[in-house]
């Protein structure tokens, strides 16, 4: 059977969570015998040799349309992974100048002004992004929701927010396909107990937008002579908060910036942190929190994340308006980290379960089609 598996034409320009996922979701199926192919841009014209269509994240509303039109006409089932949190909190509290003035507008009005900015930016789909102005974002998501014949959820927290976000969501249609730590990306097939760090920065990893809200680490570690990294590509589209955030970074001492690093450099990065710090608005999951406790990290997270569902007390649970809670935080989990204890969170990471494991689920729903 052939997968054809899609989240967001822009994803090589905006690498995110759902990039991680598709990844990992196209090397398992391929692994599993499935014909699984990633595609760049929603061309319907592609669903016509296809069995099955894997869309990823519900806020890419126009572009999924465009691809669900075509599977309903071609008689291909369509799965979801929604990669939901809702967006209210960050569009009132959250959002950076030019567009802090949005705050007092209606989420669906904001949703459809997104979508008017992403056509006005000559977005090859730009017919699909206006009619998403004029049928409304939120229809969209309806829309995308009743079309598809089941809604992957990475947590049941996620699935109870879908439910109380969209009432009239089928509850049967909800299938839980658990986020995991692959092992391998972060080479740690047959270290185990042999992890070894000498960490000792503050790091945040994640890309440079008011999302991720790394202007409130950069000012709550102020004046406690710690160390902060942070590694991510600037939003092309947030150019106001990266030039205010590179700015706040040069009044740090010692704190330092990189877009990208190598993928072979990728596990040293967090191995050279003692803390990883995520104070987004919102994070559906927040896989780089996970990554980096397996890494032996401490790690301080939003308290607006299904995370929790996984992390327990492993971790500590911070709101991201509040700067004075986010530096003790910080701070606290700085003077606490052990190498016994950096070793205990990296193996209960770890049993979690492999990727295998985690993504029967999904293999599950594919036999049900």
């Amino acid at each position: 059977m052939k997968v054809l598996l899609f989240a967001r034409s822009d994803l090589r320009k905006k690498p995110g969570g759902d990039g991680w996922q598709l990844g990992e979701c196209r090397d398992f199926l391929a692994s599993k015998g499935f014909a699984a192919e990633l595609l760049e841009r929603p061309d319907p014209r592609v669903l016509r040799t296809a069995g099955v269509l894997l869309l990823f994240n519900l806020n890419v509303v126009h572009e999924h349309l465009l691809l669900l039109s075509a599977a309903e006409r071609l008689g291909i089932p369509v799965l979801l992974f929604p990669i939901y949190h809702s967006l209210e909190l960050y569009h009132r509290c959250g959002r950076f100048p030019p567009y802090r003035f949005l705050s007092s507008m209606e989420i669906e009005s904001m949703e459809r002004l997104r979508s008017l900015s992403s056509a006005c930016r000559g977005n090859r789909h730009r017919g699909s992004a206006l009619r998403e102005v004029i049928l409304g974002h939120r229809s969209g998501q309806v829309r995308l929701l009743e079309a598809c014949r089941f809604v992957l959820c990475s947590s049941r927290a996620e699935g109870e927010s879908l439910r109380a976000d969209f009432p009239g969501l089928d509850p049967g249609k909800l299938r839980v396909v658990p986020n995991f730590v692959n092992p391998e990306r972060l080479g740690l097939i047959g270290r185990g107990r042999e992890l070894r760090r000498r960490g000792t920065a503050v790091l945040q990893v994640g890309r440079i937008e008011d999302l991720k809200n790394q202007l409130a680490l950069v000012h709550a570690l102020a004046g406690t002579g710690l160390e902060a990294r942070f590694l991510g590509r600037p939003n092309p589209f947030h150019w106001w908060y990266v030039r205010a955030f590179r700015k706040a970074l040069e009044t740090l001492p010692g704190a330092s910036h990189l877009s990208e690093v190598a993928a072979e450099r990728y596990t040293e990065t967090f191995l050279a942190a003692r803390v990883h710090v995520q104070p987004s608005w919102v994070e559906a999951i927040g896989q780089v929190s996970l990554e980096a406790m397996a890494l032996g990290c401490e790690v301080v997270l939003t308290k607006h994340s299904h995370a929790w569902e996984y992390l327990g007390t492993s971790a500590r649970r911070v709101d991201p308006s509040d700067r004075a809670a986010l530096k003790a935080a910080v701070v606290e989990a700085y003077g606490s980290w052990t190498l016994e204890g950096a070793k205990r969170r990296s193996e209960e990471v770890l049993s979690w379960g492999a990727r295998d494991v985690a993504l029967t689920a999904l293999l599950d729903a594919l036999a049900e089609l």
